[in-house]
């Protein structure tokens, strides 16, 4: 929360808050769509499509502990941004210097996870790597609201329990504070870094803590073609808008 105040959404003088709302509500429409009318659970289907649609694995945890996902659901969720964002990723940053500023917001609208978006924009150009970071910060912010409204949504289309973990809580209060208070840069990089350990670390116990025929749940396949639609969704929108705002 203290590295995704909303102030973020006017990075590049609002054009990053432009993209990273524009695309974030039409891939959740989509998405949702497509898993609801493919009959997919759907906690299962707010939890991934967060993912593939915000942040990754951070926005996968948030609206999956809001939504009272099981376990395996939240486990499957991490596993799809893992496998299937990887190739999009590494087409991404190969692509990106050769397209510009379209190929730097491609990068952050596109790529799942702010330490992936920051790896790859170490090896961009400044200006490139400006917009892919600030693409994605804008898009961090909105976590714990797309959290909420995943949740919400998914209560009402299975008539499920919902919830507000502390932790949401937690964040959208350090969101907030964080849009009044800038960070010194060195107290940033520490909570980057932290934050990309327990996310590490978290995999890794979910890991362990799940058997493999946990993960052959129905809908597994399913759900990989819904994701891999999102994805194609946010390249399309996200090269759209870069094109009209950033050339």
């Amino acid at each position: 929360g203290f590295l995704a105040g909303f102030d973020r959404l006017g990075g590049l003088g609002g054009k990053a808050g432009i993209i990273a709302v524009v695309n974030l509500v039409a891939a959740l429409a989509i998405g949702m769509y497509l898993a609801y009318r493919l009959g997919l659970d759907e906690r299962f289907s707010a939890t991934f499509v967060s993912g593939a649609s915000v942040c990754g694995i951070s926005a996968s945890i948030a609206t999956g502990r809001a939504a009272n996902a099981e376990f395996a659901h939240l486990v499957i969720a991490m596993l799809l941004i893992a496998i299937i964002g990887s190739p999009f990723a590494i087409a991404l940053a190969l692509l990106a210097p050769s397209l510009g500023n379209v190929g730097g917001a491609l990068v952050g609208g596109v790529v799942d996870g702010t330490p992936v978006v920051r790896a790859i924009a170490d090896g961009l150009p400044q200006k490139l790597a400006e917009i892919a970071t600030s693409i994605k910060y804008a898009q961090n912010c909105l976590i714990p609201i797309v959290a909420i409204i995943l949740a919400y949504v998914a209560s009402r289309l299975g008539g499920y329990e919902t919830r507000l973990p502390l932790a949401l809580l937690l964040m959208l209060i350090a969101s907030i504070i964080a849009t009044f208070v800038s960070l010194p840069p060195s107290i940033e990089e520490s909570l980057h870094a932290a934050r990309n350990w327990l996310l590490a670390f978290a995999m890794v116990l979910a890991g362990i803590a799940t058997p493999i025929e946990a993960l052959k749940k129905p809908g597994v396949k399913t759900a990989i073609l819904v994701f891999i639609a999102i994805e194609i969704v946010n390249i399309v929108v996200v090269y759209a808008l870069a094109t009209l705002l950033l050339t």
